[in-house]
Parts: C-alpha cells; sequence; structure tokens
C-alpha cells in the first residue's frame, strides 16, 4: 500500500505529515529547517521512495475570503518544483488557520518544547492531511 505526504510550506520552516496505508490516519512526521538541512526537494524526493508515497498534498494559504494572494502564488511554484522532482499527483488543501489550531492543540497538550514552532508546522501538516483524507 501506498501512503500520502502532507506538507505545510513556509520559508523557514516546512512541517510534514505522513498518512498510514489505508489513508485514514495522518500522523507527524518531521520538520525541514530550509536554511539548516540543504535541499529540501531532494529530501522529499529520497522521502517518497522509503515511505511508497503516491500523492503529495500541500496547504494552499488563501486569504480570508477564498481568494489567492502573494503567498499562495508563491506556494504553487514550489509545487510545480515538487512535480517536476517527484513525479508524484500533487494536490491543494486550504490551509486557512492550520497553525493557528495546531498551536492550539499543543497548549491544550501543554507541550513545552524548545522547538515549539517546528511542532507547530508539522502539527499545521497533519491537519492539512487529515482534511485531505477525510474527505477522500
Amino acid at each position: 500500500m501506498s501512503k500520502i505526504i502532507g506538507i505545510d510550506y513556509g520559508t523557514q520552516r516546512i512541517g510534514l505529515a505522513i498518512s498510514d496505508d489505508g489513508w485514514q490516519f495522518a500522523v507527524t512526521h518531521d520538520t525541514f529547517e530550509v536554511n539548516k538541512d540543504g535541499n529540501f526537494i531532494d529530501y522529499l524526493h529520497d522521502l517518497c521512495k522509503q515511505e511508497d508515497v503516491k500523492e503529495i498534498v500541500i496547504g494552499l494559504p488563501l486569504d480570508q475570503h477564498g481568494q489567492q494572494g502573494d503567498k499562495a502564488k508563491e506556494v504553487l511554484k514550489f509545487a510545480e518544483q515538487v512535480k517536476k522532482k517527484c513525479k508524484r499527483t500533487v494536490n491543494f488543501e486550504d490551509e486557512r488557520f492550520t497553525s493557528v489550531m495546531a498551536k492550539q492543540q499543543l497548549d491544550e497538550a501543554a507541550k513545552k518544547h524548545k522547538h515549539k514552532k517546528g511542532l507547530i508546522d508539522q502539527g499545521a501538516a497533519k491537519i492539512i492531511l487529515q482534511s485531505y483524507l477525510d474527505k477522500k
């Protein structure tokens, strides 16, 4: 069985989540530090091979009215690079408020961690992916 990866794209950190083989549940996977960890597209390509990934879901940052702004255009450009390198189906999921929801979930769990921002990015990726899986 194959998996689906969820991505919460950012210019400093990229949060990742991955589905189970049955595409029922999303779990947090990793946070990629853009300026520290190297080339994300290469990392993602390798991860897709290792985890037998069929699809990639990227959070699309829409404004309050559901319109695409500059950030969404940046994500669409990023998605083209992902498609070209990873040769996987790339879909989008509205990511409005996912980081806020992920932060609330961490706060409710009372996690005190020095890398909390990275955990928020992972949590946002998990919410993006779970929302997509629930629609399937």
